[in-house]
């Protein structure tokens, strides 16, 4: 009866974290974040997915990843649909989530829609960027990653790009919201 118990106990446990790590992927139903969510739940880690499912990318392929995910990975992934902006949805889902790690993938992407509609960026990718890093401090979340964009670079004539090159001339106010960080 005991072994019985512990081997329900144990396949308990198998489906938690086995890394401890809870970490938010923010953009997770895009490919990126989709594969990163992929990877880090196929180490052990628990994945709290958010993503705005805007339209910008087709909503199908991201709902698709989002199935592929929660099919593959079960009660290992939680997603939630929802703004980082939004100030009342993302302090309830640290709350509840308390990640421990953030991969901060999600932004409004499109350098040419921003020539259009510059302030919907500097919503999403500059005041998302920052609630998430004041929620990271508040939680004392171990770990920030935050990706970028190549845009950030401009007009560059390099063909290998490096972190250490100089940024100066955005040629979009999409470039320039990435290049804020």
């Amino acid at each position: 009866m005991d072994d019985a118990m512990n081997m329900l106990e144990q396949k308990a446990i198998d489906a938690s974290s086995t890394t401890g790590k809870v970490v938010l992927v923010t953009g997770g139903a895009g490919f990126i974040g989709s594969h990163v969510a992929d990877k880090l739940m196929s180490r052990g880690d628990s994945v709290v997915v958010v993503d705005e499912m805007n339209d910008y990318y087709d909503v199908r392929l991201k709902e698709a990843n989002l199935r592929y995910l929660c099919e593959k990975y079960g009660a290992r992934v939680k997603i939630y649909r929802g703004d980082i902006c939004d100030v009342q949805f993302i302090s309830n889902l640290f709350a509840q989530e308390k990640p421990t790690h953030i991969c901060h993938l999600a932004a409004r992407a499109g350098v040419r829609a921003s020539i259009i509609d510059p302030y919907i960026y500097v919503h999403s990718n500059i005041e998302g960027t920052t609630r998430l890093l004041d929620l990271a401090r508040q939680y004392t979340c171990a770990n920030f990653v935050y990706a970028s964009s190549s845009s950030v670079y401009g007009c560059s004539e390099k063909s290998v790009l490096s972190e250490s090159d100089a940024v100066e001339k955005p040629v979009s106010p999409y470039a320039a919201t990435k290049k804020a960080w």
